[in-house]
This record gives C-alpha cells, sequence and structure tokens, in this order.
C-alpha cells in the first residue's frame, strides 16, 4: 500500500463507475486526493467548435457542489474523512497541477479513450507516478456523465445510475431542474 494517491475527473454527474474507480484507488493507498478537473468557469466556452466537455450544458455544477457530492458519497460507502481530501485538478492546464499535488502522489488512471492516454503521458513528463487500474475501450466504458446528464432531461430513470447520496443531493439542491433549463 503506498501513502498518497490521487484520481481525478470532472465529475458532472458523479456516478457508479466513477465510485469503481474512487474506491478502487482508495484501496491501494492510505491517503486519496480526488481531483476535480474543470474546477472553475474558466474552462468552460460556449463555442461550438469545443470538444463536448467543455461545454456549459456538459458541466452543469460547481466545483462546491461537486466537491459536497464527493465528500458526501465517501462518507457515505464509510470512507474516514481523514483517509480523503477533495482538490482541483486542472489537468486541462498541466503547468497548474503542481500547485495542487502532492509531489510523491501516485496518479490513478482509468484509461478508455485516447484523451485519458495522453493525460498520463503528461503527468508522467511531469514526474508524477502513474498507475493504471485498468484500460477498457470506449465501449466497455460503463456509465458516463452524459448519459445520466440524458436521461435528467428526458425525464427518464437515473437514480440507478448514481449513488444514493448523490441522488438525494441533485434532487435535494435542484441540480436536476438547472440541468433540463441549462443549455
Amino acid at each position: 500500500m503506498i501513502d498518497v494517491g490521487v484520481v481525478y475527473g470532472r465529475f458532472q454527474i458523479l456516478h457508479l463507475k466513477h465510485l469503481e474507480y474512487i474506491l478502487a484507488a482508495k484501496m491501494r493507498c492510505r491517503k486519496l486526493y480526488v481531483g476535480i478537473s474543470f474546477p472553475d468557469e474558466s474552462y468552460i466556452q460556449e463555442d461550438s467548435e469545443m470538444d463536448e466537455e467543455r461545454k456549459k450544458s456538459s458541466n452543469p455544477l460547481t466545483y462546491f457542489e461537486r466537491f459536497e457530492m464527493i465528500r458526501d458519497c465517501l462518507i457515505d460507502f464509510k470512507v474516514p474523512r481523514e483517509a480523503f481530501d477533495i482538490i482541483p485538478f486542472p489537468i486541462e492546464r498541466p503547468e497548474y497541477l503542481r500547485q495542487y499535488l502532492p509531489k510523491d502522489a501516485v496518479c490513478f488512471l482509468s484509461i478508455c479513450d485516447e484523451k485519458t492516454k495522453r493525460e498520463e503521458e503528461v503527468l508522467r513528463s511531469m514526474g508524477y507516478a502513474a498507475e493504471v487500474l485498468w484500460r477498457r475501450n470506449e465501449s466497455e466504458k460503463g456509465i458516463t456523465g452524459t448519459q445520466v446528464r440524458q436521461r435528467i432531461l428526458a425525464d427518464e430513470k437515473w437514480n440507478d445510475l448514481v449513488p444514493k447520496s448523490v441522488y438525494e443531493y441533485i434532487i435535494s439542491n435542484g441540480i436536476d431542474n438547472r440541468i433540463k433549463y441549462t443549455k
């Protein structure tokens, strides 16, 4: 078991595959930092030519909402609060990563596409250790935040895609309605 690990994602709605990834990493380290990428609106653009993940409609939750959602979920899954922290993780602007990441951290990755392969290379080039938890192709990826948001938009059942605490958080904070009305 290593001392310090890091996982990261946008978590633009924390779903069960995210939780699988986070918990798999936590089992390998004493302290886990959960990094939130696209931490603020400076990463979001309205340009239709941009990647889907940079669109406002793909990023309905604030950093703070994602922080609370992740924290509450991990506590609900009995991860001791002192065993994890939540940090910004600006992988899209790697020159800032050193401001947020512990230098001795092992970055755990789930590689499902070319983008995460490039991110692994970026992390290694910066001197961070990277451990791939699993490699999956797009068809093996499973649940995505896009699927969760699409079900919310379509008024379809979506609570089976997310941990119970996440569903309750989204509903109690009216985030489901924000998703329905964000273009």
